[in-house]
């Protein structure tokens, strides 16, 4: 490689404040997702458990559970349609979110 083109390639890997920024802004759209995600995927798995651990506390303490059985499986089928629905829009605004974002390059 010549001088030139070494001294070109510099000049492209250097950290612009343009550069910066919007390496800064990437990231920061990547952990928004990342947290959203969770912060959704948290609330479907504590709904379960505390549902779970009402009917254990019953359990253990003797009390006649068919009642509260069926009413838990009632509530588990209802939330997880509420759950199912609410992924699958979620599910669809992360994708137009996702790819609708791209910068057009030319």
């Amino acid at each position: 490689m010549t001088t030139i083109q070494n001294e070109k390639i510099k000049k492209e890997k250097e950290m612009t404040p343009d550069k910066a920024a919007e390496v800064f802004v990437r990231g920061l759209e990547i952990f928004v997702k990342v947290l959203v995600i969770s912060i959704f995927l948290g609330l479907c798995f504590l709904n379960v458990f505390i549902a779970g651990g009402i009917f254990m506390k019953a359990h253990l303490q003797g009390e006649n559970c068919t009642v509260l059985m069926y009413g838990m499986v009632w509530s588990w089928s209802e939330a997880l349609s509420l759950h199912l629905s609410t992924a699958a829009a979620f599910l669809v605004g992360l994708i137009l979110f996702l790819f609708g974002t791209k910068k057009k390059s030319n």
